[in-house]
């Protein structure tokens, strides 16, 4: 009795324990729709404790990655696709996506999964985002007016790269005269593209929006405050327009198909409007300034500058705009300088940002001493805040900053504030990544799945449950106890560890629980072999073990090395079938054998039963 008293004791305690761990993913699983809702830090919090829940069976993003290899330096020998996937599971961590799936498959490939996003953009971006962030000085007022005017004469003297910049083309085919040669068509042999626009009242900037580069005088924010406060202009801006502008000549705004250019004798200016020393573009414009930005004819003109976007659209007065910016092509800092960066929201002290997301960078020391130096030496110069080619802010530099800290300000999102955050913290991809494959599962899909699953799972618990019962009577309720048990120490094992539940992993289950019986039925057939051979009934149960419990061992084993390695080599779904196959192996050599022997110890030893119903 002395044997049965402490396996008693350690299965009544593996049974308090296991209770203990599936408890919140009862507690969770029972809760109503509205009850998640109205206490959504509970759920939270029992989420976090239960058993969590793979993409195919809560939704969300499957994607895998390919290393870009025509993009890759031609001395590189080998590609640090171990690099690439610790960025990748740095920046997934601190979003803070529930069990993420990151892992490499084989030199070339990284496959993610994000149990919970169901926006695959996001996950896209949040993964591919490059880190390049950069300052550069603006250039003034005059460089930008000569940049315009450059254009015009370029464009009134080559129509045909207007035109191809209409048709979606970047460059100018061999067939079309190149700027610089001796022949090609004059102002007058033009053909005119206008629309009758005598009708339609003209706006100028001074119309539709407001601007002003007067910053906060702080230390550590007047260099990165939202750009320029509005004010209302008392005057209309000085233009470089020659003729009407563009924002009375296209009402349309739809950001489709633009309406034809005016071809007058400024026909860039005709899409554009210069103020202070921003360009801005009408929506409808933005694709074909673009395209024309592109072309190596203008990139002529560009002398020691670069021309970049402004991060978004912006709407004012139902117009919808975006800044070009002209910056100088010297970059005065980088991030490479960074430190620390963390999104918070903005202050109510300052109304330009006060609730919405801004992002705080501090440099090193080295780094501050650029700041420093560049600060001081730009007084009123307009320092744009440029990340990956965007720029977010171009605050007037209103006094030497020498703490080395800075705002990224103007963005909309929080979501984006996080990225941003994310992939400067993290870094850079060591190698370029392109999307091979990516699918997304819905909630709804998930939940059907759960649902078939557990369907599926009980119809076969109650099967197997009655045939055991039926055919090995008593020894069968036995077995069955046994079974309950080998499922409830499982789910509690997978909570434990933090072991992710698939769709796969419920057939595992389910694999689980026939084989768990399996080892059952060996044990029981030796011990009628036993019985027939004229032992008594504690021999045979004795026996019985001790003869199959090597055979059991065997099977599992090699069942076991299967697991093993479908779940070093397989991915996400996969693994999770090969962790509950494991797990369940494990558990049911416990309640298989150290279980049912203990109870049929007990029934023979306390009711002094000279024979088995088996």
């Amino acid at each position: 009795m002395r044997g049965i008293l402490w396996k008693a004791v350690l299965t009544a305690l593996v049974i308090v324990l296991s209770l203990w761990f599936i408890y919140p993913t009862f507690r969770l699983v029972l809760m109503s729709p509205e009850q998640k809702e109205n206490n959504p830090q509970l759920a939270d919090e029992l989420q976090e404790k239960g058993v969590k829940l793979g993409l195919d069976l809560q939704g969300g993003t499957h994607l895998v990655f390919e290393v870009d290899t025509t993009k890759l330096p031609p001395d590189m020998a080998d590609i640090p696709i171990e690099e690439a996937l610790e960025v990748i599971r740095s920046r997934v961590d601190q979003f803070g996506v529930a069990e993420p799936i990151i892992q490499r498959v084989g030199d070339m490939r990284i496959v993610v999964e994000l149990p919970g996003i169901q926006d695959i953009e996001s996950a896209k971006q949040l993964i591919k985002e490059t880190a390049i962030l950069e300052f550069r000085l603006m250039r003034e007022r005059k460089d930008v007016i000569r940049f315009v005017e450059h254009m015009d004469k370029l464009l009134t003297e080559h129509p045909e790269i207007l035109e191809l910049a209409e048709k979606g083309l970047t460059e100018m085919p061999d067939s079309v005269e190149k700027p610089g040669t001796d022949e090609h068509p004059s102002p007058a042999d033009r053909t005119a593209h206008t629309t009758d626009t005598s009708d339609i009242p003209v706006k100028t900037m001074a119309d539709i929006m407001t601007h002003d580069s007067t910053q906060t005088p702080d230390d550590s924010a007047s260099i990165t405050s939202t750009p320029e406060k509005p004010k209302e202009p008392t005057s209309a801006p000085e233009s470089v327009l020659t003729g009407a502008s563009i924002f009375g000549r296209d009402t349309s705004d739809t950001g489709e198909v633009p309406m034809p250019i005016a071809t007058g004798p400024a026909p860039f200016s005709d899409m554009v409007e210069i103020e202070s020393n921003s360009i801005f573009v009408r929506a409808s414009f933005v694709e074909i300034v673009e395209r024309l930005i592109d072309f190596p004819e203008v990139k002529k003109l560009l002398s020691g500058s670069i021309l970049l976007w402004d991060s978004h659209f912006d709407n004012f007065q139902s117009l919808r705009v975006k800044q070009l910016y002209l910056l100088k092509d010297k970059i005065e800092l980088t991030g490479d300088h960074l430190v620390d960066t963390k999104w918070r929201f903005g202050s109510g002290g300052d109304p330009r940002t006060a609730g919405r997301p801004v992002v705080d960078l501090e440099f090193d020391s080295e780094g501050s001493r650029i700041f420093s130096k560049v600060t001081g030496a730009n007084l009123k110069k307009r320092l744009a805040i440029v990340l990956n080619e965007r720029v977010y802010t171009a605050p007037t530099i209103q006094n030497k900053i020498r703490n080395g800290k800075a705002i990224i300000q103007g963005i909309r999102e929080l979501d984006e504030a996080k990225i941003i955050t994310i992939v400067l913290k993290a870094g850079s991809l060591p190698v370029p990544l392109n999307i091979v494959e990516e699918r997304t599962v819905g909630p709804t899909l998930g939940e059907d799945s759960i649902r078939s699953g557990v369907t599926a799972a009980i119809i076969g618990l109650l099967i197997v449950m009655i045939f055991m019962l039926v055919y090995y009577k008593f020894a069968g309720v036995v077995a069955d106890i046994a079974l309950l048990l080998n499922l409830l120490i499982l789910m509690a094992a997978m909570a434990i560890v933090h072991a992710t539940l698939t769709l796969p992993g419920i057939a595992g289950i389910i694999l689980t629980i026939g084989m768990a019986v399996d080892a059952n039925v060996l044990i029981y057939e030796r011990i009628r072999e036993e019985k027939r051979a004229g032992r008594t009934i504690r021999m045979a149960v004795e026996a019985g073990y001790s003869r199959a419990i090597l055979t059991i061992i065997d099977a599992n084993i090699t069942t076991l090395i299967a697991a093993i390695v479908l779940y070093y080599f397989g991915t996400g779904p996969i693994r999770g079938f090969a962790v509950t196959l494991s797990l369940g192996l494990v558990i049911s050599m416990y309640t298989s054998i150290i279980v049912t022997r203990m109870i049929f110890d007990w029934y023979i030893s306390a009711f002094h039963k000279e024979d088995l119903s088996i």
